[in-house]
Order: structure tokens, then sequence, then C-alpha cells
């Protein structure tokens, strides 16, 4: 399984040691945990910008309710499905 996520701060600390005094040190904890049991699983950061459908779903999923499976892509997706096949680049907004 590969795990994506656009929070560099919470790959880093799934990755790297974590201090006992940390405020989310349990939850690390058991992620750390849940990844040592045999998964075969990788945990990598990815820019906001690269995961606009992951973005789309996850969103629609909490403002809808939702807890089912999907047999097409919802009517938002596919516009971003199509712009990632023709290679529509997206800003990069930073902050400095």
């Amino acid at each position: 399984m590969m795990l994506e996520s656009d929070s560099n701060l919470a790959v880093g600390k799934i990755l790297k040691p974590t201090r006992s005094c940390d405020p989310l040190f349990g939850v690390i904890d058991q992620c750390k945990k849940l990844l040592g049991s045999g998964w075969n699983c990788s945990i990598s950061h990815i820019y906001r910008e690269a995961h606009y459908c992951a973005d789309y779903l996850a969103g629609l999923v909490l403002s809808q309710n939702l807890n089912t499976e999907l047999d097409n892509p919802p009517l938002g997706v596919t516009r971003f499905i199509q712009e990632d096949l023709v290679g529509v680049a997206r800003p990069r907004a930073i902050l400095v």
C-alpha cells in the first residue's frame, strides 16, 4: 500500500524518531506499530497540487457523509482526471 500525504510534517513525524513528550506521541506510535506489523507499505510526501482528485473526494465524503464505494468517478473528479491526462500544470503556492 502507498500512503501519500500533503502534510510533510505528518510524514516526518511517522518516519523519524518521535520523542515521548510530543503531544501526538500516542497516535504516532500506533501508526508506527501498524506499519511495523508486516504490511508492505510506504509513506511519502506529495504536494497538494499533485492530488486534486483525492482532495475533491475527501471533501465530498465529508460534506455528504458518504460511506460507500463508487463505481464511477463523480462528475467533479472527471475534470481533474482529464486535466491530469493532458498535463495541466498547477501553480505551487509558497508562503514566505
